[in-house]
This record gives structure tokens, C-alpha cells and sequence, in this order.
């Protein structure tokens, strides 16, 4: 997976190299199964058609030409379209709520805001709705595991606070059934699983408790 901050670089063999801008965010799609990334280029630059990226054996999809954005905007996930499907987004601050995949369809290439942001709040997660439970973890490594039905369906909005904290911010919601456990993948594509995770069910807007021992840093 392209590591956040490889230099984007337009010839490869001329001295000096001519850095046209740096890989800005990084992820492993389990979605897509595969790595995906986003950039910071140079205005002037033909975006779509003249990066390559210097970085051995390491390989990415670039999705510049697909989305219209401003240039430091944050991907944060990607997901293949199903009618029935339905997506949980999340805030920074804690707030969301579920929106189904039929409310986020657009025929624009800038597509259209779902989530109501304050000025200090940014869209931070999101996960597929595939169980009937739901966890959310803090920059604190705080998590609180409570039931779908606690969070409203909505088309657009703020939502509601999904987890407290006295430091940090939230850092990912995922939707999980809880007789199977739960799976934890980490930004490099390993998995883990965690079926004891009695103690962290609770109520949407709890703090949570510390994550289990072994839970990943890097998901």
C-alpha cells in the first residue's frame, strides 16, 4: 500500500526530479479489496493523465478522475453501489446517523452533501450497515458497542452523538453482528477478531471502555 506522503512525480529518469505533490491519504479498502489513495498536486498539473508515483512495487488506483473535489479534500472510504445497502457516517465530533445508499446517489460529479457540519467538524468514518450492532472507537482507544436501532435513519443532517469524550475525537464506526464478533482490519489489510466483547456493550452516547488487548493501532 502507497505509504501517506510519497512524493507524485511526473519523469522518473531526469535529474533532478521534478516533485509534482505528495500522497495525502492512504487506506486499505476492504470494500474494494484492494488500496486506495488521494493527493495533493501542483494546480497546472494534468492531474488525470501525467502522475506516476515514485514508490517500488507499491501500487494504488487514482480516483482523480472520477470525483470532482476540492484539491484538500480527504477520501475517506469508498463503496461499490446497492440499492438496499445502507451506510452509517460519522462525524469527528461523534455525530451521524444511518443514510441509505439510494439517498446518496447524485448526477453530479461533485456529488451532494449528506452530513451538516459545524465549523470545527469534519466527516471522519463511515461503514456498511451488515449486522445489527454497532461500534465506535475514540482517538482515546475508548470503544462503546450499542444497537443499530439507537441511531435514526435520515437523508441529511447532523445526527446524533454516537460517543462521548473528554479528550480526542471519534476515529471510526464499524457495523458488525455480534453473535460472529468482531473483525478489525488495519491500514496494511490484516485482520483481526475479537469474540469476547461482552464488556463494551453499552448506549449510544457512552464513552466506551478501553479497546481489548491486540486491538490494532494502525486501522
Amino acid at each position: 500500500m502507497l505509504e501517506e506522503g510519497a512524493q507524485i512525480v511526473a519523469e522518473t529518469n531526469k535529474k533532478p526530479i521534478e516533485m509534482l505533490g505528495h500522497v495525502t491519504s492512504s487506506y486499505y479498502s476492504p470494500n474494494l479489496k484492494k488500496s486506495i489513495y488521494d493527493r495533493a498536486v501542483k494546480e497546472a498539473v494534468d492531474e488525470a493523465n501525467l502522475i506516476k508515483v515514485d514508490h517500488a512495487s507499491k501500487k494504488g488506483d487514482h480516483i482523480g478522475p472520477v470525483v470532482s473535489k476540492v484539491q484538500y479534500d480527504k477520501i475517506i472510504s469508498l463503496y461499490s453501489f446497492k440499492q438496499k445497502d445502507e451506510l452509517i457516517i460519522a462525524s469527528k465530533n461523534g455525530y451521524g446517523f444511518i443514510v441509505s445508499f439510494d439517498d446518496l446517489i447524485s448526477n453530479r460529479k461533485g456529488g451532494k452533501q449528506i452530513l451538516n457540519l459545524s465549523n470545527d467538524d469534519i466527516a471522519m468514518s463511515s461503514a456498511k450497515l451488515e449486522g445489527a450492532h454497532i461500534a465506535v472507537i475514540g482517538e482515546n482507544k475508548k470503544m462503546v458497542i450499542f444497537e443499530k436501532e439507537e441511531l435514526p435513519r435520515m437523508t441529511r443532517g447532523k445526527g446524533v452523538k454516537l460517543q462521548k469524550y473528554k479528550e480526542g475525537n471519534l476515529k471510526s464506526v464499524l457495523s458488525f453482528s455480534y453473535e460472529k464478533g468482531l473483525n478489525i482490519i488495519d491500514k496494511n489489510g490484516r485482520s483481526r477478531h475479537f469474540d469476547d466483547i461482552e464488556n463494551w456493550l453499552g448506549k449510544r452516547g457512552q464513552a466506551g471502555k478501553k479497546v481489548p488487548k491486540g486491538f490494532p493501532r494502525n486501522f
